[in-house]
């Protein structure tokens, strides 16, 4: 390594602008203190303006705080494009003792938003802030983009503010921060640019920002904006449904199915696949002859991830119609993916829980896995079934009528006939003392809500593999 950093040290020398340039890449990559001091010299002696750039962004990437006395010798540099990665880095390196040096620079309207973001990255949001608020829109709007980065409480009520600029990209920069922020006091004005704004830019990147911001308050508007005459609108609205993965929305992105972007078609998908309803299978297999073959593709791989083996025959039935080389293939490798039906082990499962959503969606999961489920909607069933029944495991939600889970699980553990079933605690409670409870019981796993679907299906049939061998 000491030979290779040496050898790009000299490789700074070359007459090559390309060649100083590529040594100081990749010297910034390295990491290695042993480029501090080259990295330095090329910083404030090249004479290419672009090569000095380049110095001052490795020595960021190097991430020692003693690059900062070279960064700050550097801030008087001719070039704007230096003094703007000199300040960007400054901040990145968080060395507090420039603090003074760079707020004589926010005077300068050409590196002031630099300057501001990298002082609220040393805890100075005083900068940014009036930034934001310039009556210049493209000093504000560069203002509200780099605020995405920087977790000051005072910036979200300015960046909310706004939000009702005349100028869209203050607007739309200032959505797409908070979405980044994730902040669910914005939802409302978010929801209102989505839903009004008159540039299909704000607009799409307000769908995007709910869906980064996932607050179930923003669902009717997203499928409200499912109808925007803009298709990149659309398609964004597709793609934050999936992240917010409420059920409610699968007939809305059923529909979406064959809206005239593709684009919103394959997102569609992807978010119908997100939400795991195996009931939007039958609409899915109608995507298989879609004219897009990115939609058909992906129509194939969602299908298959609902569906798992019972989705071998329509998708094979269309691999027989494919003409498109490059969708045959991937479509071929989906199937090969599949679990054949002899594969899939006949484990029983009891069910108990007395939620009817959760039931069914869990029914349908683990149907769709080959296992055989039996449901119990409260606890005295749960335990006469489980008794009966003898399942080869048993999810036990412990908020339950007539006798509760812990109970359940007590009595279970006593009978030699259920003593020895696994048993999975599926359960809204997540104190510790709980999950000690569940410990002390001889529980094999415990799972909090909400949970991942496809995370249970695995902890059971690790526990299961791990059993029966």
């Amino acid at each position: 390594m000491e030979e290779k950093i040496n050898e790009l040290i000299n490789q700074l020398t070359s007459k090559d602008e390309n060649a100083r340039k590529e040594a100081i890449w990749l010297l910034g990559k390295l990491g290695n203190p042993m480029a501090l001091k080259p990295l330095t010299c090329a910083l404030l002696k090249d004479e290419i303006a672009s090569v000095r750039e380049l110095a001052a962004k490795a020595l960021g990437d190097l991430g020692f705080r003693e690059a900062s006395t070279a960064l700050c010798d550097a801030l008087m540099d001719p070039s704007p494009g230096v003094q703007k990665q000199v300040v960007i880095n400054l901040g990145k390196l968080g060395d507090k003792r420039v603090i003074e040096q760079m707020e004589r620079l926010l005077s300068d309207p050409v590196i002031r938003v630099e300057v501001a973001q990298s002082l609220a990255l040393l805890g100075k949001s005083d900068g940014i802030i009036a930034a934001i608020k310039d009556d210049n829109s493209a000093i504000a709007a560069r203002a509200a983009e780099c605020a995405g980065v920087i977790k000051f409480p005072e910036i979200i009520p300015v960046l909310i503010d706004v939000l009702s600029s005349e100028e869209w990209k203050v607007r739309r920069n200032a959505t797409e921060s908070l979405g980044k922020l994730r902040e669910k006091s914005a939802v409302e004005p978010i929801s209102r640019i989505l839903l009004k704004d008159e540039s299909y830019e704000a607009r799409s990147v307000a769908a995007e920002a709910l869906g980064k911001i996932g607050d179930e308050k923003c669902l009717g508007d997203l499928l409200k904006a499912l109808e925007d005459p803009h298709w990149e609108v659309r398609k964004n609205v597709a793609e934050a449904l999936g992240k917010l993965g409420n059920p409610s929305a699968t007939p809305y992105l059923i529909k979406a199915l064959s809206d005239s972007d593709w684009n919103t078609r394959f997102n569609a998908l992807n978010a119908l696949g997100v939400l795991n309803d195996s009931s939007a299978g039958e609409s899915i297999i109608n995507s298989l002859k879609d004219e897009s073959k990115n939609v058909r593709s992906q129509a194939a791989k969602v299908l298959a991830e609902l569906w798992k083996s019972q989705a071998r025959k329509p998708i094979m039935e269309h691999l027989e119609l494919e003409t498109d080389p490059w969708v045959k293939n991937y479509i071929t490798q989906v199937i090969e993916e599949l679990p054949k039906d002899e594969e899939l082990k006949k484990y029983r499962v009891l069910l108990a829980d007395d939620d009817k959503f959760i039931s069914k969606l869990l029914t349908q999961t683990f149907e769709l896995e080959g296992f055989i489920v039996e449901i119990a909607r409260n606890g005295k069933e749960a335990l006469d079934k489980a008794s009966t029944y003898l399942p080869d495991i048993i999810i036990l939600d412990i908020m339950m009528p007539e006798m509760d889970g812990w109970e359940v699980c007590e009595q279970l553990k006593l009978n030699p006939r259920t003593g020895a079933i696994p048993i999975i605690i599926l359960t809204a409670k997540s104190q510790d003392k709980d999950i000690e409870k569940s410990k002390s019981l001889g529980v094999a796993h415990y799972f909090s809500k909400p949970f991942d679907n496809m995370e249970l299906i695995k902890t059971v049939k690790h526990i299961l593999n791990a059993i029966k061998g």
